[in-house]
């Protein structure tokens, strides 16, 4: 069975391997993840020049969802657009990631304790 480090340490991967694949890793991080006023519509700017890459990222937005609980409402809105990604819905997808680089040492530990019981450690 995977390690509490071990399974953090996967999640940094990923949130890591998103950031260099999107040219972020030097962004300026964000205290928030989302904005609380942006409202993401279907229309309204440009489609994505590569909705691959937007996919590939929400994609693994969703995975990180099992440590860092705090992002399900935001990564569920920028997943609603998977189908037709437009320009806002990836600044939106962008601010995750930097929110995420300001809190990669957050989120939830599982920790195997005798026989199987589960014990969470909130971090």
């Amino acid at each position: 069975m995977a390690s509490r480090r071990d399974y953090s340490s996967c999640a940094n991967k990923i949130n890591m391997s998103s950031s260099h694949k999107t040219g972020m890793l030097t962004s300026k991080p964000q205290p928030t993840p989302m904005i609380s006023c942006s409202h993401l519509t279907q229309g309204g700017t440009t489609a994505v020049d590569d909705s691959s890459l937007y996919r590939l990222v929400v994609g693994s937005l969703q995975y990180i969802l099992n440590t860092n609980l705090e992002l399900a409402y935001n990564v569920n809105k920028v997943f609603q657009f998977m189908h037709q990604p437009q320009q806002h819905h990836w600044k939106a997808v962008k601010r995750i990631l930097r929110y995420l680089a300001s809190t990669i040492h957050y989120g939830l530990f599982y920790i195997v304790v005798h026989n199987l019981n589960f014990k969470l450690l909130l971090i």
